[in-house]
């Protein structure tokens, strides 16, 4: 029986290779080689859509705090500050900070290949960011142009601008199921968080709900986030947090009301008739 993680590469696997064959055919149709294209009629399997989960305020100080000692520090703490995609972030290389801002250009994707040998079936590719708005500059705070500068030092040499910012303890670049394991998942064990949260865009989504938690403007978060539209930001990310509930009903409830409303009945009466 696969596992999970192997259940969703040949899910993935499916769905590549249904498109390849879907232009395939349709190329085919285009050069007048056959006549219609037999694929049309065969919709790739839909993504699983994952709701987005995100720590709340106390569980990243919590998560931040057992971070403290960990060679990925850095790495973490400009994840949960930018939001940017893990892929983003592992594929910068020195040349793309410039004190306290980060030139997203690039990004690594991986790819699961079946026909590899074992322990080599995982692909690093470099490309371009998943979409032309994903092409971003984003501003660091002090915190983080600290952090880099730290780890930017601990070598002892400068480093080659095209050296990655972020790798493993080999100097390789960092691959999302081993950072899961090696680095997630003992990181919550010794922040007292459930090892049941999943890794997949935490930080990303941790960064963008606190962000509109403390009142930072959507179209903000949307540029340094690189979405193409703001209203992928507020219909994926508003909805996970309760304390955006709380903060919009208290601004509006002081907006119409003010300091002015008293209440007009005893709210002890009915305790009272109910102990009688």
């Amino acid at each position: 029986k696969p596992s999970l993680s192997e259940s969703h590469h040949q899910s993935n696997l499916v769905r590549r290779r249904t498109v390849h064959l879907r232009q395939i055919l349709k190329s085919a149709v285009r050069s007048k080689l056959i006549a219609w294209s037999p694929a049309d009629a065969i919709e790739p399997p839909r993504r699983p859509k994952v709701e987005a989960k995100a720590l709340d305020q106390a569980a990243a100080r919590a998560l931040m705090a057992a971070a403290q000692r960990s060679p990925y520090r850095a790495f973490l703490m400009v994840a949960m500050s930018t939001g940017a995609r893990f892929g983003e972030l592992t594929a910068l290389t020195w040349a793309d900070v410039n004190g306290s801002i980060v030139d997203i250009n690039k990004s690594h994707s991986e790819f699961y290949d079946p026909d590899a040998p074992a322990g080599q079936r995982t692909k690093l590719v470099v490309g371009p960011p998943k979409t032309r708005a994903s092409r971003r500059k984003i501003l660091l705070g002090d915190p983080c142009v600290a952090a880099l500068r730290e780890l930017r030092s601990s070598s002892g040499t400068i480093p080659h601008p095209t050296l990655l910012i972020f790798t493993d303890e080999k100097g390789l670049p960092l691959r999302t199921s081993s950072f899961r394991r090696k680095v997630w998942k003992p990181l919550l064990r010794r922040a007292g968080l459930p090892a049941t949260t999943m890794f997949k865009n935490a930080t990303r989504h941790t960064a963008a709900s606190l962000a509109l938690e403390e009142g930072v403007s959507p179209k903000i978060m949307q540029e340094r986030l690189g979405h193409s539209s703001i209203a992928t930001l507020l219909e994926v990310y508003s909805h996970t947090s309760p304390q955006l509930h709380e903060k919009a009903v208290g601004s509006l409830d002081s907006a119409m009301f003010g300091d002015t409303f008293e209440a007009t009945f005893d709210d002890t009466s009915d305790d009272n008739q109910r102990n009688s």
